[in-house]
């Protein structure tokens, strides 16, 4: 309840650690799954960085919450091409694909919504862009690419292929990331700039070293429980 007048939410959608959508992700939490594991091999061999020590250039930590399948996407299924898909940072692909599977949730598939003429906003909460320095990195041994992290490109993506007129932002509050979209969501609808919201986040670890930064800031825990 905002004060002024009610918001519905018609749709939800998300991919998680132990759970491709949002049913599987409840079944875990109502029985207590522990969906933490050691750092799959398709990320990197945490075997390389892993000391229990912390010692220099090692993480603590070889434990995480690791969605499969990152790097798989249907670019045929949203008229990209192969090369742009390659271009674009996971965490683009990947919520744009559960924007897509939100919508059919809610009944309002394809680009039904941007045909009812009502302005649809875009939030989207992002914290770490480490695919464009992957990209660059890659350059030094002759891989060129044009790989990029833009935050402003995971909403201005999602706006653009369903021709959503409203508000499209990105925001990067840290870990409040996703909760500050929701929050200027419903403030978007509030002022009517937006009559239907599309609020959420994503975040990817694709790099060893943004593991081992947090390992530094001692942000990690040492098992997968605590």
């Amino acid at each position: 309840d905002t004060g002024d007048f009610d918001i519905a939410v018609i749709g939800l959608s998300g991919r998680y650690p132990g759970a491709s959508d949002i049913e599987t992700y409840w079944d875990n939490l109502r029985s207590g799954k522990n969906s933490i594991s050691e750092i799959p091999s398709d990320r990197w061999s945490w075997e390389r960085y892993y000391d229990p020590t912390g010692g220099d250039g090692k993480s603590y930590s070889k434990w995480g919450g690791f969605i499969d399948d990152v790097s798989r996407f249907d670019a045929d299924f949203f008229r990209i091409s192969g090369t742009e898909a390659t271009d674009m940072d996971p965490q683009e692909r990947l919520f744009i694909e559960e924007v897509w599977r939100l919508l059919e949730n809610a009944g309002y598939g394809g680009t039904r919504l941007s045909e009812e003429s009502n302005p649809v906003g875009v939030f989207v909460g992002a914290m770490y862009g480490t695919y464009g320095q992957l990209g660059a990195l890659s350059w030094h041994s002759g891989h060129w690419n044009h790989a990029q992290s833009s935050y402003w490109l995971i909403a201005n993506r999602v706006s653009q292929y369903f021709k959503f007129r409203g508000p499209s932002m990105a925001i990067d509050t840290a870990c409040s990331s996703s909760l500050t979209a929701i929050h200027q969501a419903m403030e978007s609808l509030r002022r009517g700039e937006s009559k239907v919201a599309i609020a959420g986040g994503v975040s990817l670890i694709l790099d060893p070293r943004h593991h081992l930064r947090l390992s530094a800031l001692h942000n990690l825990s040492k098992d997968d429980k605590t």
